[in-house]
C-alpha cells in the first residue's frame, strides 16, 4: 500500500459537472472512544492505550495506520502539499496518521478529539463523501465504541461541536467574481446565510489564485442532511454566479478577462523566475482559460493538479525553488494555445 493512500495520489481525471468551479469537497467526522478521556487529559500510557484501541477498528474501516516517523520525507511533503495533513502535525515522528489505499479517506489523532476522519472528492460531491464517511463510522463503531449521549449525540471537547460531529468545506475557484467586482458581495451573501467563507491561501493582499473556502459552522441543533443540503445549494448558487460573471466578462469587455488569461499563459510558457503566489495566479489564470474555453491543450484536472505541483517544484544548489517552478511551469503548459475564436479579440 502506498503511503499516501488514494487521497495522496495526482488527479487523473473528474466528470463532476460543478468541478469547473467546484475544486473539491471535504467532509470530516470527529469521534471520541467512550473508554477514554478527551485527549488534552490523556496521560502518555492512556494515550498509547488509545491509539492501540482504535487499531483493530481502524482496519475493520479498510484504514492502514502508520507512525509518521515510518514516512519518507517526499511521502510527508505530498500529504501537506495536498492539505490532507498540517505540516505542524507531521514534525512529532511519534504520532500517527490513518490513510486507504483504496478510497480518498485519511484520519487524524489525538488532536482536539480521539479521531478525525475526512474524506475528500474533486467537485461537488458532498453526498459520496458523507456516504463514505459513515459506513467506515460504522464498521469503526462495531469495535470501539464512541462517546454518545442521547440528548447531546455524539460528545467532544469542544461544546459547539457536540451533535454529530460532521464539518463539511468546499474549495471554490471565483476568478471571475473576483475581475467583476463581485466577490465582496458574494462573501458577504455567503456570510448572512450563515456559512464561513475564506480565501484558502495568500496574505493582506487577497486569497492566491482566487479559491476561497465554503464551509459549515458546527451543527448542533441542525440534522446532517438539512446542513449539507443549504451547503450545497450555497455552492451551486456560487457557481451559478461565477459562470455568469465569466459570460457577462466575455461578452461586456473581453479584452480585461482575455488579458488575465493571456498574460497568465504567456508567464506560465516563457518566466523563468516564479514565486509560490506568482504561481498560484498564473494557475489560476490558466484555469479560467480552459473553463472558459478561451485556452485549449490542457483539461480542467491537468490544470488543477498544477497548483499541488508547484508547491512541490523545489531547486537544488545550481537552480533555486523559483526557478523549478518556473520550469515546471513552462514543461507543463507546453500544450496550451488560445482557441480560434479568441485568439484575435
Amino acid at each position: 500500500m502506498s503511503a499516501e493512500g488514494a487521497a495522496g495520489q495526482p488527479l487523473q481525471a473528474c466528470r463532476n459537472p460543478d468541478f469547473d468551479v467546484v475544486v473539491r469537497s471535504r467532509v470530516a467526522l470527529e469521534r471520541n472512544l467512550a473508554a477514554f478521556p478527551y485527549p488534552g487529559r490523556l496521560s502518555d500510557a492512556d494515550r498509547a492505550a488509545a491509539q492501540t484501541a482504535l487499531e483493530p477498528a481502524l482496519l475493520a474501516g479498510g484504514l492502514q495506520p502508520w507512525r509518521v516517523g515510518e514516512l519518507p520525507p517526499e511521502r510527508r511533503a505530498a500529504l501537506v502539499d495536498r492539505e490532507l495533513v498540517p505540516r505542524a502535525y507531521l514534525v512529532d515522528e511519534d504520532r500517527y496518521l490513518a490513510l486507504h489505499a483504496d478510497k480518498p479517506v485519511w484520519a487524524l489523532f489525538m488532536q482536539h478529539e480521539h479521531i478525525s476522519l475526512m474524506a475528500q472528492y474533486h467537485g461537488l460531491a458532498l453526498t459520496e463523501g458523507c456516504a463514505l464517511l459513515f459506513a467506515i463510522d460504522d464498521a469503526m463503531n462495531s469495535l470501539a465504541p464512541w462517546a454518545f449521549d442521547h440528548d447531546f449525540g455524539y460528545l467532544s471537547s469542544r461544546v459547539d461541536h457536540l451533535g454529530s460531529g460532521l464539518s463539511a468545506s468546499l474549495a471554490l475557484h471565483l476568478p471571475a467574481l473576483e475581475l467583476g467586482g463581485f466577490i465582496e458581495v458574494a462573501l458577504k451573501q455567503a456570510m448572512d446565510a450563515g456559512f464561513r467563507l475564506g480565501g484558502l491561501y495568500g496574505g493582506g493582499r487577497g486569497p492566491a489564485g482566487s479559491l476561497y473556502e465554503l464551509s459549515l459552522p458546527p451543527l448542533f441543533g441542525e440534522s446532517e442532511a438539512t446542513a449539507l443540503e443549504r451547503l450545497r445549494r450555497a455552492a451551486g448558487a456560487l457557481a451559478a454566479y461565477e459562470r455568469s460573471s465569466r459570460q457577462e466578462l466575455l461578452e461586456r469587455s473581453p479584452w480585461e478577462i482575455l488579458d488575465v488569461i493571456g498574460r497568465a499563459a504567456g508567464k506560465a510558457r516563457m518566466a523563468h523566475t516564479v514565486s509560490w503566489d506568482e504561481s498560484a495566479d498564473i494557475v489560476s489564470g490558466i484555469r479560467l482559460g480552459v473553463a472558459t474555453g478561451v485556452l485549449a491543450g490542457l483539461d480542467l484536472a491537468a490544470v488543477t493538479e498544477l497548483w499541488y505541483s508547484v508547491r512541490r517544484a523545489v531547486g537544488d544548489e545550481r537552480r533555486p525553488d523559483y526557478a523549478a517552478r518556473a520550469e515546471l511551469l513552462r514543461r507543463r503548459t507546453a500544450s496550451l494555445v488560445f482557441t480560434e475564436r479568441e485568439a484575435d479579440v
